[in-house]
């Protein structure tokens, strides 16, 4: 079957809804508190289920940031001290990469200050 993504881009498709049924049931990280949705789980089951190697996840949701030092012990593989990055701007994940951001992507993204991991 033909992807009709870019190269170099891998799409998921969404995945393991009982998985994120039950980690919303259980109260397992990253969950919304006071919501009644499980899209939160389910982006997280999604990238697990698909995840092929270190993983660089960027967001500005909150609840990812604040369940780092948890969801980082999910990630598949021996060594996972660098299997999970989560970030905040692409110009920082373009610095772990060793790309360096644009000058008008700091820019965009509120300055030097602000572009860091």
């Amino acid at each position: 079957m033909a992807s009709s993504a870019p190269p170099g881009v891998r799409v998921f498709r969404q995945t393991g809804h009982a998985r994120a049924h039950r980690r919303k049931l259980l109260g397992n990280p990253p969950k919304s508190t006071g919501a009644d949705t499980i899209g939160d789980e389910l982006i997280w089951e999604t990238l697990l289920l698909n995840l092929e190697e270190d993983l660089i996840f960027i967001t500005r949701d909150r609840t990812y940031r604040h369940h780092t030092a948890y969801l980082v012990q999910e990630v598949p593989g021996e060594d996972r001290r660098g299997g999970l990055t989560i970030t905040e701007h692409i110009s920082g994940a373009l610095k772990l990469v060793g790309r360096p951001p644009s000058p008008a992507l700091v820019w965009f993204e509120g300055g030097e200050r602000e572009a860091g991991v």
